[in-house]
């Protein structure tokens, strides 16, 4: 049994998750009816929409951009809705999403190929592929059906031989080939 860690980030993922929180925020905003000022919930809102799409760039500048972001979209709800329910809820969502994100792998057994992600985990039979390459760290999966997967792997984890690997996977499509 061999596994394998994708060599990827989170931020992918948080990008999307964090986007999707930050425009049901600025959404919030602008369906509310204020308390203070009519142009505060538009301003606000806008600035929640120009924060989702310059979140790549503050996360560069600081690992700890989407927290802030966050609060400030939970501060501007509590501002506008003055509901610290809604604000709490998002700033929760946000904390959740950090926390359940799971680092891709792809486990090779006897039996199958499983490929784990945060979401999904899908299951491939070795009668599936075509072909199973592992060189440089970099993992080729070639499919019966012409697809293709290419996926660089952390070597530094995964610690693998990939003479021992290729070997490995050779023999099983061999076997499964042959029958």
């Amino acid at each position: 049994m061999f596994t394998f860690f994708i060599n990827e980030t989170a931020t992918k993922f948080l990008v999307t998750t964090t986007r999707a929180l930050l425009f049901f925020a600025a959404f919030t905003c602008f369906i509310t009816v204020p308390k203070c000022s009519m142009w505060l919930p538009i301003l606000l809102g806008a600035l929640l929409i120009l924060a989702a799409f310059f979140l790549p760039y503050f996360l560069q500048k600081n690992k700890h951009a989407i927290t802030i972001i966050m609060l400030f979209a939970s501060s501007c709800l509590i501002l506008i809705t003055g509901s610290f329910i809604v604000a709490g809820i998002l700033f929760f969502g946000s904390v959740v999403l950090k926390k359940v994100y799971i680092n891709p792998t792809i486990i090779f057994t006897h039996n199958d190929i499983c490929i784990t992600k945060t979401i999904s985990k899908k299951y491939h039979k070795w009668n599936d592929c075509d072909n199973v390459v592992y060189k440089d760290g970099l993992l080729t999966i070639d499919f019966k059906n012409n697809r293709i997967i290419q996926l660089p792997i952390n070597t530094g984890i995964s610690g693998i031989d990939e003479s021992t690997f290729n070997l490995f996977c050779k023999k099983k499509l061999n076997t499964f080939q042959s029958k």
